[in-house]
């Protein structure tokens, strides 16, 4: 056995062998620059940065997030056309989304609502596709047909269960809050959206909790979507969902302190809006909600 002495030569001996090889001793500490050549510019409670993980989660969000195309059925017979929506997984196979985007009906035009056997068709033809990126040009991955599970108008939302599940084994529901989440105005918020039916974007910047709704069923901010958003998962800065989101809303005209226009706060009069996570499991038929809940595989 080799003794104390013996080890610290041979170390001393490494030590000297890498010198030489890399042409210098081994580099000492960095030293950090003075503190007052940085600063907080807002102070540490309006801290702007963001770890990696913000960016990772953004990245594991989009894999659950789908574009519907739903076809238009009117008395059983399809029609040309349909409409698109976003949809995300809530659970394995599952995917929940707006009713409006499932009934595909334009109410501006005076169409009635879907009868209850054209929304079933008209699931029953849903096209979802995922991981549909401009950027990267590959094939999205893309599963037809599927089973309307649950729905209601008046929180205007939609649970189907896809026919080809199988198709995305090797991709988790986006992690839910179940309970009403604890938010206050000025709290950021995210999503991830397929507006016009084309390929996905995000909404991360100067996205703000302003309000609830008329209900605490409902919330109100303010990000940027266009027809085609509907459906899409309103999360917070953990990438956890919040929201299903579904409409613009007018609102009395205010100011808003985080909607800056030209180094000024500004006037608005529209904000959008979301259904609740907890509202929507409180309303879900037990056997669907307990499939949302069921624990997960880590």
């Amino acid at each position: 056995m080799s003794s104390g002495g013996e080890v610290a030569e041979q170390l001393q001996k490494v030590k000297r062998l890498l010198a030489e090889y890399y042409g210098g001793d081994v580099q000492n500490q960095i030293v950090p620059a003075p503190q007052d050549l940085e600063a907080l510019v807002f102070g540490r409670s309006h801290d702007n940065r963001l770890a990696y993980a913000f960016v990772e989660g953004a990245r594991r969000t989009a894999r659950g997030v789908t574009r519907l195309a739903v076809p238009r059925v009117f008395e059983g017979v399809q029609q040309s056309g349909g409409m698109y929506g976003t949809g995300w997984l809530i659970a394995p196979g599952v995917v929940i989304t707006n009713h409006h985007v499932i009934e595909a009906r334009d109410a501006h035009r005076g169409e009635p609502p879907a009868t209850a056997a054209d929304l079933q068709a008209q699931a029953g033809g849903v096209e979802a596709w995922f991981d549909f990126y401009q950027e990267t040009g590959g094939e999205p991955i893309k599963c037809r047909g599927a089973c309307l599970l649950a729905f209601n108008r008046q929180l205007d939302y939609a649970v189907v269960e896809l026919a080809e599940a199988h198709k995305l084994a090797d991709r988790s529901p986006l992690p839910i809050i179940a309970q009403p989440p604890n938010l206050v105005r000025g709290s950021r918020v995210n999503l991830v959206q397929h507006s016009g039916g084309g390929a996905l974007q995000y909404a991360i910047r100067n996205n703000f909790f302003v309000r609830p709704g008329d209900t605490p069923q409902f919330i109100r901010y303010q990000t940027d979507t266009e027809p085609g958003a509907s459906g899409s998962p309103v999360c917070d800065d953990s990438w956890q969902v919040i929201g299903l989101h579904h409409a613009s809303t007018p609102v009395p005209a205010q100011v808003v302190p985080q909607e800056v226009l030209n180094g000024n706060p500004t006037t608005v009069t529209l904000l959008n809006e979301a259904i609740a996570i907890h509202a929507i499991l409180d309303d879900l038929p037990p056997e669907v909600r307990q499939r949302i809940l069921a624990p997960r595989p880590q």
